[in-house]
């Protein structure tokens, strides 16, 4: 395929179809891929596994702060990834639902919280933040300047003074992140399969 907007046209039939972390590659991932994967799928047997994360921040306990740094950075994002028509938010309200309106059947939804921050009294939590704080703060730069560009047609150096992403306090609200303002995400993975055509 030279686009994702190209129908499949593959001559035998997949048992397996595996998508991770394609937030932001699609306009509709209900179209572009579920409906494609279903159609490119073994029928009765064939799977198709999704495991997605979205742009938003979450907290429990609603003590991280609205105006932040961070929900700031992530708000932007999903703005900008809108006006590019590449969504980076509403995987978790839609997948299930897409899968189930093209003809998935046996539907199972797994859904992950992923702490960013090393807050979290639980030994293995407290190492998945740290591991993903430590991923969150090496990307964000990445992360952020090609989409930031192409949407709003800021610099980098906009993009760096937008979010001081070299800035101490900036760095520290994510390094820093106590129980109180334990943010985080979520993972959603989906696996669909058993249709019947």
């Amino acid at each position: 395929m030279s686009t994702r907007r190209e129908t499949w046209t593959f001559p035998t039939p997949f048992d397996y179809i595996h998508t991770r972390c394609s937030l932001g590659s699609y306009s509709s991932y209900k179209t572009e891929i579920a409906q494609q994967a279903f159609r490119n799928l073994t029928p009765g047997t064939g799977w198709l596994e999704a495991q997605e994360i979205t742009c938003d921040i979450c907290c429990d306990d609603e003590s991280l702060p609205r105006d932040g740094a961070l929900v700031r950075w992530a708000d932007e994002m999903r703005r900008a990834s809108a006006a590019l028509d590449r969504p980076l938010s509403g995987y978790h309200e839609g997948l299930r639902t897409w899968f189930e309106e093209v003809g998935f059947t046996d539907v199972r939804e797994l859904v992950f919280k992923i702490p960013l921050g090393h807050w979290p009294k639980d030994r293995r939590l407290k190492e998945l933040g740290a591991r993903w704080r430590a991923n969150f703060i090496e990307g964000l730069s990445a992360f952020s300047m090609a989409i930031f560009h192409r949407a709003f047609q800021r610099s980098a150096e906009e993009t760096e003074v937008c979010f001081f992403f070299s800035s101490k306090p900036w760095l520290m609200s994510i390094k820093e992140m106590k129980p109180l303002a334990g943010g985080g995400w979520e993972v959603w993975e989906q696996s669909f399969g058993n249709f019947v055509c």
